[in-house]
């Protein structure tokens, strides 16, 4: 028989390990991702924090949490621009409706593209683990003076079919990010099937309680995708990102959106600032006479104006290859942009382009899986 003291030590030891296994589970809150929460909600409110380096033993020690941040610096923008609220997550907080898109630039170029995107005044930066350039990102973040919390920093995951390997990708992104958070992860898109993009949602949304990312979203879903979501019961996206221009509108996820306070983003790919024309000569001249109208402003900077003033979050992307693309970026900015806002003439003749323009009509896979794309009639918003 067992003395009474050993039976102490063993019942202890048992509560220990159930206490032990319900927070690997998810079932109880471990202090680790408590106090990880509380490092992110003083970074971001620019306060020390001065408990124990929160995190660390998530991560190796390549990858250090940031010191406390500095006093704040000046806003680089003329006139900022405007945010909006995101509303899911750790509480409430703002997202520029301005950010720099990584889709395309090769991991040779971004960090060369960051930092220059930060010299034009960018703070908000949107790459994806499939871009294969958040090294380049992290790089350029962590050697700038612009303190952590004034950066809005979105990276993406693709759908997995076990949690734990959502756990694990979104972890070995923020090391390559060299960052302890992001602001906001999303599922790169529905492809892969309902099960494993509800499994890759509903791990982030776990991930989001630990920590690891203030909000989380949604890239490339549909109408039909949406409603998964909320009929899992599951909390809805803070922000949908979608391949939105005025060929290619998606009013059904817009109108959903706007409905239940979801942000859209506006993903700038070939048919938004390209030299294409996806349309009638009579839609190009639409276009042409809005640049010509304001100065001379060039198709990416009327389309980054139509998505601002249509609600949208806009991500132009472009980088420092050449002198033209380098001028790009702050012109995408909208900071030379001294002719007002579009009128509502304009407005209604960029809207009035819509041709619910799918993906496959691209006629090149731009991104996805040639085994993907079905046809010229495929879209990943439309995938079961």
């Amino acid at each position: 028989f067992f003395s009474p003291e050993h039976s102490l030590l063993l019942m202890l030891r048992y509560v220990l390990l159930a206490a032990l296994a319900l927070s690997g589970l998810g079932l109880c809150p471990s202090p680790r991702s408590i106090d990880r929460r509380e490092f992110v909600s003083h970074s971001v409110a620019g306060v020390a924090f001065v408990g124990q380096r929160v995190g660390a033993e998530e991560m190796d020690d390549s990858s250090p949490l940031p010191p406390p941040p500095p006093s704040p610096a000046p806003s680089p923008f003329p006139q900022p621009p405007p945010t909006y609220t995101l509303t899911r997550g750790f509480g409430e907080y703002d997202i520029p409706s301005i950010g720099f898109g990584l889709y395309k630039t090769s991991p040779e170029e971004a960090e060369a593209s960051v930092a220059a995107a930060l010299d034009a005044g960018y703070r908000h930066f949107d790459t994806a683990l499939l871009y294969g350039n958040e090294a380049g990102v992290g790089a350029a973040l962590s050697q700038s003076n612009v303190p952590r919390r004034k950066l809005f920093l979105t990276t993406k995951i693709p759908p997995k079919s076990k949690g734990g390997d959502v756990r694990k990708a979104l972890k070995d992104s923020l090391k390559r990010l060299k960052t302890p958070y992001c602001d906001l992860c999303l599922v790169h898109s529905p492809i892969g099937g309902y099960q494993d993009r509800l499994v890759t949602y509903a791990a982030l949304q776990a991930l989001s309680e630990e920590g690891f990312c203030r909000s989380v979203g949604v890239a490339n879903y549909g109408l039909r995708h949406l409603e998964e979501i909320q009929a899992e019961g599951l909390e809805l996206p803070a922000l949908v990102s979608l391949e939105i221009s005025p060929y290619n509108q998606h009013k059904d996820v817009v109108a959903f959106c706007k409905d239940r306070g979801i942000v859209v983003a506006c993903q700038s790919w070939s048919k938004l600032s390209g030299n294409f024309n996806w349309g009638s000569d009579a839609d190009f001249k639409k276009l042409a006479a809005v640049c010509a109208a304001h100065g001379g402003a060039t198709k990416a900077q009327v389309l980054v104006k139509w998505a601002t003033q249509s609600g949208f979050v806009a991500l132009p992307r472009t980088t420092t290859a050449t002198k033209a693309e380098a001028e790009a970026v702050p012109q995408n900015l909208l900071l030379n942009w001294d002719s007002g806002d579009l009128t509502k003439e304009e407005m209604d003749a960029l809207n009035s382009l819509d041709r619910e323009l799918p993906a496959g009509e691209l006629g090149r896979t731009d991104g996805w899986r040639v085994e993907d794309v079905k046809g010229p009639t495929w879209d990943p918003t439309y995938v079961v």
